[in-house]
């Protein structure tokens, strides 16, 4: 790459320059920007009934989530949990993002089950809702928790998704190609400008063809 621009070779072996678009950059958040979320967050979980917990279902597991104090999933017969597994305790928070671990013993890897739920903005969402459960790694779990009022939060508000940007490449031309295409473009130009004269011209002769077969037929 030179500057702004590169070139590239065909599989005909015709050679390109491209010019490199503009990338739009996203800015990292700073160290103040996580601490003003992570209160702004708190300050929503204020509003909320912390005495209700979040219930989501997803085939033979349900998962009930109480924020600030733990999660976990359990299976339900007949409105009793028959099995229920820990998969964390609240721990620590951080941006939009909590997390929760030392919950029951993982029987394949032999460590604690954690947690990590994040937060994000649904404006079709009234109220606190699990959108997901991910078992991301085994035993490790990330939950989705939305809701409108998480949208007052600037660093929760959804970002305009990035169009990809269009890569212009045209023909790579030598000096001599270069002038060569110049004049071709020249001699172009001035035939179009040539043409309503040519075609003037063309039926001028057409006209008079017609008007010496007319007199020779006469005769």
């Amino acid at each position: 790459v030179d500057g702004d621009h590169f070139e590239i070779i065909s599989v005909y072996g015709q050679q390109f320059a491209c010019i490199v678009p503009t990338i739009a950059r996203r800015h990292k958040p700073t160290d103040s920007l996580s601490e003003t979320t992570t209160m702004d967050i708190k300050n929503v979980f204020s509003s909320w009934n912390t005495t209700d917990c979040l219930i989501w279902s997803a085939g033979w597991w349900n998962y009930k989530l109480c924020t600030g104090k733990e999660i976990s999933q359990y299976h339900e017969d007949k409105g009793s949990a028959l099995v229920t597994t820990s998969l964390g305790t609240f721990t620590r928070d951080f941006d939009w993002t909590q997390f929760y671990d030392h919950g029951t013993l993982c029987d394949v890897t032999g460590k604690p089950r954690s947690t990590e739920v994040r937060f994000v903005c649904r404006r079709d969402l009234p109220f606190p809702t699990i959108l997901d459960v991910t078992e991301v790694l085994t035993c490790s779990y990330v939950v989705r928790v939305a809701a409108a009022d998480l949208c007052t939060i600037s660093a929760l508000e959804p970002q305009d998704d990035l169009k990809p940007n269009e890569l212009v490449c045209s023909p790579s031309l030598s000096d001599e190609d270069y002038s060569k295409f110049q004049q071709e473009e020249r001699d172009f130009q001035k035939t179009i400008r040539t043409l309503p004269t040519r075609r003037r011209a063309f039926q001028d002769n057409v006209l008079k063809s017609r008007r010496s077969y007319r007199v020779s037929s006469k005769d």
